[in-house]
């Protein structure tokens, strides 16, 4: 698990988006993805179970909070129950070629084998699985009005695109914690939104024609945040750390009223 900054990413978005601005209806809450970690006690190779339930709230703490968005049960392997659920898994997996060892890590419906597969999948693979039990009105929801002291930007990727996980990892470099020009302390909030999903259509066009943005500018990696947007990877670096300082960002006001004048 990546020691020091948190990785900054917010909501990534994976599901059918109907934009409905007169329902009138609350949206109903997601439930708190599941997960697993299978460890060892003082394993060469594993995290200790505690160790490893504060670095995971480290890299996630950004996206989801410990306990609401996703709960962690811990597995100790020298536990008969935690041992026993482990033989299911090794049943399941083992091949001639490959033997489930631990540490495993059960997201949602996916399994991350081995030390160097969940530090550098776990993030995007909560992200994911999180989406996928999240309804359209779910979606909706986190899209609304955020709180006046955060800086919220919308960043659209598409998965194949190697600018666009260039600007995740610059992205991901920043502090989650910001500070304006006037020192004022602002909680970093980015949406991250494959835009080259077909289930995100709906969303991508219409955040497209509410900025105006031009036909040949319609594309990835672009981010937007309530005054404005900065299209490419090079726009992307020159704006953000600006935009943040003088307050540009501050408070999403909703999906009905952005962009602001």
């Amino acid at each position: 698990m990546r020691g020091g900054k948190r990785r900054i990413a917010f909501w990534g978005v994976a599901c059918v988006l109907f934009l409905c601005t007169s329902c009138g209806k609350s949206a109903p809450e997601a439930g708190p993805l599941r997960m697993e970690y299978y460890y060892v006690p003082a394993c060469e190779n594993c995290e200790d179970g505690a160790g490893y339930a504060a670095a995971l709230e480290e890299e996630l703490g950004d996206v989801m909070e410990a306990g609401t968005d996703y709960v962690l049960e811990l597995k100790d392997l020298s536990q008969e129950e935690a041992y026993s659920d482990f033989q299911s898994i090794i049943e399941k997996y083992q091949t001639d070629e490959f033997y489930p060892n631990p540490p495993v890590l059960v997201v949602g419906e996916e399994y991350l084998f081995g030390q160097n597969e969940i530090e550098q999948r776990a993030r995007e693979t909560a992200i994911s699985q999180r989406n996928r039990s999240m309804t359209a009105e779910q979606v909706q929801a986190y899209l609304g009005e955020r709180e006046p002291d955060e800086s919220v930007f919308v960043y659209f990727y598409k998965s194949d695109c190697s600018y666009c996980h260039e600007i995740e990892s610059y992205l991901a470099g920043l502090e989650s914690m910001q500070y304006l020009e006037n020192g004022n302390p602002s909680p970093l909030k980015i949406l991250y939104v494959d835009a080259g999903d077909v289930k995100n259509m709906p969303l991508v066009g219409a955040m497209y024609d509410q900025y105006q943005v031009p036909e040949e500018e319609r594309k990835s990696p672009m981010i937007f945040w309530k005054n404005g947007y900065a299209m490419g990877r090079e726009a992307i670096r020159e704006s953000v750390v600006p935009v943040i300082l003088r307050g540009d960002a501050l408070g999403w006001p909703g999906w009905e009223s952005a962009p602001v004048p």
